[in-house]
């Protein structure tokens, strides 16, 4: 109790002292924030500046003066091997879910602790912590999921980059006017265009939210029926795959067709 009281008054004492200080130096210590900011407007008693050492750990001042008397520097603790190694693997493990992104995260973070010099020293928390990073920094890689159906139309043509395996444009049509998306490519185009069979079909059960339909176009190639084009679709008027058929004659590809109704 009684070491209490002396510690109680010893404090009361420090309040006092730099409270007389602050104001000794024309201010008191309304403002930490400023005096933070402002170096020069800290005041260059002993006592204050004991008080800025410790609490910013910036060096200590001469009274009236700015030259550095008292420096500490002394940074003498044991390096966090279990850090170091947690920010190692996850450095990797981020960088390489962003760069394939069809790889499972748990398989990525298995090969860079197998191959790290640092595995003895991860526990299964620091996985966890690891394995959060790599979804968050994989999720900013992605755009937002659209809200609406011109969110899709936006995100299509300013944010994806629609390509195939051999870096060709897979985007042929994104007509936000009537709401019609059309994918495909050069080398489909000029299969279709070679092609003396084409068959359509269209799906509702399996289409993307916002469309009614996904609707495809496949050509009999070599005994193999092949999809060439992929278009989705607001509805299932005539007057909306007539839209598409003019889309694709516009790449100048030989379409004659031949309609044959299935029975």
């Amino acid at each position: 109790m009684a070491l209490n009281h002396a510690l109680s008054a010893i404090i009361a004492l420090i309040s006092v002292l730099c409270y007389y200080n602050s104001c000794y130096c024309g201010f008191v210590f309304d403002d930490i924030s400023a005096i933070k900011e402002n170096r020069d407007l800290r005041p260059h008693s002993p006592l204050i500046n004991i008080f800025f050492n410790d609490f910013w750990g910036t060096p200590m001042h001469k009274e009236g003066t700015h030259n550095i008397v008292n420096t500490n520097l002394c940074h003498n603790h044991h390096p966090d091997t279990r850090k170091l190694g947690r920010q190692a693997i996850s450095n990797m493990c981020k960088r390489k879910a962003v760069e394939d992104i069809s790889e499972k995260p748990s398989k990525i973070i298995n090969k860079e602790v197998v191959t790290s010099s640092f595995k003895n020293a991860i526990i299964v928390q620091d996985l966890d912590l690891v394995r959060h990073n790599m979804n968050r920094n994989r999720n900013k890689a992605f755009s937002k999921i659209p809200q609406n159906i011109t969110d899709v139309h936006q995100t299509i043509a300013t944010t994806l980059q629609l390509l195939t395996d051999r870096g060709d444009c897979f985007l042929l049509e994104n007509d936000h006017i009537n709401n019609i998306i059309i994918f495909g490519c050069n080398s489909n185009l000029k299969c279709l265009s070679e092609s003396t069979t084409i068959y359509m079909d269209g799906t509702f059960t399996y289409c993307p939210k916002f469309f009614y339909q996904l609707f495809s176009i496949h050509c009999l190639n070599r005994g193999h029926y092949i999809p060439l084009i992929f278009c989705l679709l607001p509805n299932k008027l005539s007057s909306t795959y007539e839209i598409v058929l003019k889309n694709l004659l516009q790449y100048r590809i030989k379409l004659i067709f031949r309609c044959i109704q299935k029975q």
